[in-house]
């Protein structure tokens, strides 16, 4: 109960918009496809557990949630959820608020076992539970769910130095629990895990627990079996050869909430540090709110003074103790830096996230901060014994004062809980439900199929209505098939193209969205499609075996994509400035690009064979990438991460309307024929990944000659 009172105060007035509002800072629309994810484990685990990889979603794509994170284990908690909560945004805001009390509850458990005092577990618990770094990510559900970790500490501790059989049980359990719960937390627990543990085994110095130390993989055997199934799953659902080398995994891990250059200099990696630890706090841009992506500044007090008390009290215990819980704050804090390389004397060290990085999964995880939630263990924990600490002797007035203060300051520091205001999911229409009742499992072309990210993901949760297979595809990493069918439908601008491919991808149903991109009656004739039922926000058409009505008639139609134009002098000299002329310009009916009005351009040189030339022209990124090992030099050169071009627009750009913005590059160093490439890889703040408005688009140019002019 007491945190169930802290939860509600902390996300405060959440309770009051349960079913109209989505919460956290960053990309709050990815609560949408979570939605789903959840809605679907609903939908079909009940009764064809089978199928539930193969969700409806970016059709023609297979197991479709080997994109995204699973949320198995989640599914019997939701399921209960929803028998008291009927709409599905509250319901999952009830969920992730549980969730967090889950992880309270555990840390209280754990400050508990190891102090005997139940206010220091309850300053740990709202620590741990309701730190910044949650409250900023709650969007990220499926990271946030790590109310296991605790728990692994009294695990690994009860094998080193209790009870080995009830530890290995106990560990074995949490182990096959996370695993089930979620990627990333499966992720994180591992790390959490051989850091605590390594940390634990030298703390107790001599003699080592060697035996009971070997008894530790026996935990791991349970996950084997989940393990193989979920790598089976992911590792087949998305396949890009290129992802797996290790220019990619440095290119995700730069793929932050802030521009995170992998050739960072000193000054910028002690201002990455300062950032997840907390002693600064700021906004990925101009114009965008703070993001405090740490553990809360009465952490970061409390802490040093538990960990000191823990050394202070000589036990070999406590000692091991101490340097465990000091471990996961050094490493997680400083893998939460991200990429990059610490120059030393002759050469430059990796920093931790790179090492981690060519390890499968790790090398797959996006937004290094994220790993700020390992940190946050062995900072809450230690926050609690430091409150024991202070407070040993005093009055129970003055503690329960104690944590009293350390509740205002954390709800002080963490600000007003961010909320973004959207539409509540009403009824579905009286299409949506004809849809439902005769769809009969045929393919559904949700129109238009590419969307801004924002109206994508919002679309794959109102498709639960109908649990049709569905072209609607908003994931974490798009699937090839679907990446391959919507290139196909954006070159797809004449009735004709159109209809065969309508035809090829063995499409059922049409369901038009009416006020986005216009349906041209055309493309609905020549697919032979008729139209079933419309009302005021859609308009349905079976393909072929329908009700036999005519489609309305029209002119011929063309889809359209954001294009981007470049302007570039026909001759330049090695090395010399280049000024690109980008026009970029938007042929919908609708504004674009939403939220910020920002966009991001990626530009580049390649050779006449289409060969990558490295961007970097900084004297001091140039010096620093010479003294890295072959290894890593080679990756950053094959898999070019410098960051790109972020411009934002005074205005949303209005329908079929243009704008120009100039691009400075320096030129190739030797003469010869080169491309200079231009692509859009974000908008509104969001990646992009398809070529079409709100997606990505590179348009190659005529060779530039890097010569001298006159040639």
């Amino acid at each position: 109960m007491f945190f169930a009172l802290v939860a509600l105060w902390m996300t405060w007035p959440l309770a009051l918009r349960l079913n109209r509002s989505l919460g956290g800072l960053v990309f709050p629309f990815d609560q949408y496809l979570l939605m789903y994810v959840l809605e679907w484990g609903r939908h079909v685990l009940p009764f064809h557990p089978g199928e539930f990889f193969d969700a409806t979603l970016c059709y023609p794509a297979p197991r479709m949630l080997g994109t995204v994170e699973h949320l198995l284990g989640l599914w019997p908690l939701y399921a209960l959820v929803r028998l008291a909560v009927p709409d599905v945004i509250s319901a999952y805001h009830v969920l992730t608020l549980t969730v967090f009390i889950l992880c309270a509850l555990a840390m209280a458990v754990l400050v508990l076992r190891w102090t005997g005092d139940a206010l220091a577990g309850a300053v740990a618990g709202a620590i741990y539970a309701f730190a910044p770094v949650r409250l900023t990510c709650w969007a990220w559900m499926h990271v946030l769910v790590t109310f296991c970790f605790p728990l692994l500490l009294l695990a690994i501790e009860g094998v080193l130095w209790g009870r080995p059989l009830v530890g290995i049980l106990l560990l074995g359990l949490l182990l096959v629990s996370q695993v089930v719960l979620t990627v990333y937390g499966a992720a994180f627990a591992a790390v959490t895990m051989l850091i605590f543990t390594a940390a634990y085994v030298l703390g107790l110095g001599r003699p080592r627990p060697w035996r009971r130390l070997a008894l530790l993989p026996l935990a791991a055997v349970a996950t084997l079996p989940l393990l193989l199934v979920l790598f089976h799953v992911y590792g087949s659902a998305v396949v890009f050869p290129a992802d797996g080398t290790l220019g990619a995994a440095l290119g995700r891990q730069a793929a932050s909430l802030f521009a995170l250059d992998p050739l960072a200099s000193l000054a910028e990696l002690g201002e990455r540090f300062a950032r997840v630890a907390g002693l600064v706090r700021q906004a990925p841009g101009p114009g965008d709110a703070v993001l405090p992506l740490d553990a809360g500044r009465p952490a970061l007090v409390l802490a040093p003074i538990g960990i000191w008390s823990l050394l202070r009290a000589g036990d070999r215990r406590d000692r091991s103790r101490a340097l465990g819980i000091g471990a996961l704050v050094v490493v997680g804090l400083a893998l939460a830096v991200g990429p990059g390389f610490m120059p030393v004397p002759f050469a430059a060290i990796p920093l931790p996230i790179v090492w981690l990085g060519e390890l499968p999964v790790f090398g797959w995880l996006r937004s290094p901060e994220r790993y700020v939630l390992v940190a946050l263990v062995g900072l809450a924990a230690a926050a609690g014994l430091g409150f024991a600490r202070l407070l040993r002797g005093r009055s129970l007035v003055t503690r329960l004062a104690g944590v009293a203060i350390v509740l205002a300051l954390l709800r002080w520091d963490a600000g007003p809980f961010p909320l973004s205001p959207v539409s509540p999911t009403g009824e579905p229409s009286e299409v949506v439900r004809e849809l439902a009742e005769r769809g009969d499992g045929a393919p559904v072309l949700d129109w238009p199929v590419l969307l801004p990210p924002a109206t994508a993901a919002r679309r794959t949760l109102e498709a639960a209505a109908y649990w049709q297979p569905t072209t609607l595809c908003f994931t974490g990493t798009y699937p090839r098939p679907w990446l391959a069918f919507a290139e196909q439908m954006a070159a797809a601008r004449t009735p004709d193209a159109f209809a065969a491919l309508v035809e090829r991808a063995g499409i059922g149903w049409i369901l038009v969205h009416k006020g986005e991109w216009k349906f041209p009656g055309s493309f609905a004739a020549a697919a032979g499609a008729t139209l079933v039922q419309e009302d005021g926000g859609h308009a349905l058409f079976a393909c072929p075996g329908g009700q036999d009505r005519r489609g309305h008639a029209g002119g011929q139609g063309e889809i359209r994509s954001v294009r981007l134009a470049v302007a570039l002098p026909p001759a330049v000299r090695p090395g010399a400035r280049v000024e690109a002329q980008v026009e970029i310009v938007n042929p919908a009916s609708v504004p674009w690009p939403g939220a910020g009005n920002l966009v991001r351009l990626r530009t580049g040189w390649r050779t006449a064979g289409g060969e990558r030339l490295l961007a970097v022209t900084d004297p001091a990124r140039l010096a620093l990438l010479a003294r890295l090992p072959s290894h890593w030099a080679r990756a950053l050169r094959t898999f070019d991460v410098v960051p790109d071009h972020e411009v934002a627009f005074d205005r949303e750009l209005a329908a079929r309307g243009r704008t120009t913005i100039v691009v400075a590059a320096a030129a190739p160093s030797r003469p010869g024929r080169y491309r200079f490439v231009a692509g859009l890889v974000a908008a509104a703040g969001a990646p992009l990944s398809l070529a079409d408005g709100g997606t990505e688009r590179a348009e190659e140019v005529d060779v530039v000659e890097a010569a001298a002019p006159g040639r």
